[in-house]
């Protein structure tokens, strides 16, 4: 027991995860007077730990508040899918179904888990095909992934407020990497139509930052917020979440510290309207129409210089849906055109040490290593590439 020393208590513990993070990540158990974690440590200082739990959650641990810690066993091991699924029925209580299809676990309404869990299950093995194709590995979810859907916007704002996420009618679901989870609502739809190729509803998009505090080490990734009309296509936007969710559990980006917004939104916008994850025949087939449309209405003077569109994600606060049809764009480019150096610039950025700010100067360099130091000749090269297209 350590709770009357917290001082001491913080060093011993700082001491201990060290020395776990150094054998390779034990399965450990903090307590707290409000709850009992188990899983791992992931980085931690003398006053906080950001700690990993067995289904994949993230939360930050005040460590002066421990009370007791202990070892548990050796090596870490996440919760397995039936584990998953039992866990989130009890949670979810008995207005839901809670089924399970490969990596995932889905909670939705009576009927609908099913279709809903079959169509994601698609989604991770298109996912897959898609990235290896363009010479990126990628590994398998070291955890389940789930998603719920929620019966109806009610339901869907309340569970925004628990989670923290800042509501609007606008939006319709979302992908949280600190809980590892896709949250959304159900519209109407059939769940059971998802696979026809019904055109998407018109999109608004925008995002909620989390910001580094002082106290921190290290920056929990932004979550990733669609939002789109109340009539909008669920399976485009059930497919976009999913998309996020994969890449940050497949090894593309990491959910720990900063990944250049242009590349997690680019690449779910690349695959969403690509879920078979075709590389073949016709170039015009792999479009995003909407992205695309957008970004050529704007034309070459409504576009954010390429230099600065690299080095700030500040376009996604000024300006969301040009921003959002910019990454688009500039993803396909470079994954039809320079596939190998865009492998290579995704596998620079995830292998950087999350815990080191990410400047400006930082991702232009990242940027010039992978593809070339002229980046005023890259966007001359990528502006003609979609003129063509158009």
């Amino acid at each position: 027991m350590l709770g009357s020393r917290p001082h001491a208590a913080s060093m011993i513990l700082t001491v201990l995860i060290a020395t776990d993070l150094h054998a390779g990540g034990s399965l450990i158990e903090m307590k707290t007077t409000q709850k009992t974690y188990i899983g791992r440590s992931l980085a931690h200082n003398s006053q906080q730990c950001l700690f990993q739990e067995r289904d994949g959650g993230l939360v930050e641990i005040a460590l002066p508040e421990v009370t007791e810690y202990r070892r548990v066993a050796p090596v870490f091991r996440s919760r397995t899918v039936a584990e998953v699924r039992d866990s989130l029925a009890r949670e979810m209580g008995r207005d839901f179904e809670v089924t399970a299809a490969g990596r995932y676990v889905v909670a939705a309404a009576p009927g609908k888990a099913e279709p809903l869990a079959q169509l994601l299950d698609r989604v991770q093995r298109s996912f897959q095909t898609f990235f290896s194709r363009r010479n990126l590995g990628l590994s398998q979810p070291e955890f389940p992934l789930t998603a719920v859907v929620y019966p109806d916007e009610r339901a869907f704002a309340e569970h925004c407020r628990d989670d923290g996420m800042q509501y609007s009618p606008t939006l319709q679901g979302y992908y949280n990497p600190v809980t590892n989870r896709i949250a959304l609502y159900d519209p109407g739809e059939s769940l059971v139509q998802f696979e026809s190729n019904a055109s998407p509803g018109r999109l608004d998009l925008e995002t909620l930052l989390t910001p580094r505090t002082r106290e921190r080490d290290w920056q929990l990734q932004p979550v990733s917020a669609r939002a789109t009309a109340i009539d909008g296509d669920l399976r485009d936007t059930i497919v976009h979440e999913a998309t996020h969710q994969l890449a940050f559990n497949m090894g593309l980006h990491t959910r720990i510290g900063s990944n250049p917004h242009w590349v997690v939104e680019g690449i779910a916008l690349l695959f969403e309207r690509n879920l078979d994850g075709k590389t073949g025949g016709a170039l015009k087939s792999r479009i995003n129409e909407e992205r695309f449309t957008r970004f050529v209405q704007r034309g070459p003077d409504g576009i954010t210089p390429l230099r600065e569109f690299l080095a700030s994600d500040r376009s996604f606060s000024t300006n969301p849906l040009d921003a959002y049809a910019q990454s688009w764009s500039l993803a396909f480019y470079l994954s039809e055109r320079r596939s190998a150096d865009f492998a290579k610039y995704l596998r620079t950025i995830r292998d950087r040490d999350p815990l080191q700010d990410y400047t400006g100067e930082q991702r232009l360099e990242d940027f010039r290593k992978c593809f070339g130091d002229d980046v005023d000749w890259i966007e001359v090269q990528w502006l003609r590439f979609m003129d063509d297209l158009s």
